[in-house]
């Protein structure tokens, strides 16, 4: 398990790796507080930013603003998003 998901297993249990992409990390996990299983998306900072152009508080906003415009959907076939946020360099969404 990676560091930076050390802070993030406080609240949250997590399975297993579900998936990579070009702007992070999906796992599966159980949320410890409501016991109900979520899906966390963890920004990847070191696994490929480093040959991009963007600048890293670009790849962060980004993140964010995907957070938020998830967050306004409300349809069956969209994700819901429970938590955003960060803990130690390590920027997460908890849908």
């Amino acid at each position: 398990m990676e560091q930076q998901l050390k802070n993030i297993e406080k609240t949250y249990s997590i399975e297993k790796e579900l998936g990579r992409g070009g702007m992070g990390v999906v796992y599966l996990a159980t949320d410890r507080r409501l016991d109900r299983k979520v899906a966390i998306k963890v920004l990847n900072i070191s696994g490929g930013n480093e040959k991009s152009d963007v600048p890293f508080e670009e790849v962060v906003q980004r993140f964010q603003r995907e957070a938020k415009a998830v967050a306004q959907l409300t349809h069956p076939n969209i994700v819901s998003i429970y938590d955003v946020g960060s803990e130690d360099e390590a920027y997460y969404m908890v849908m």
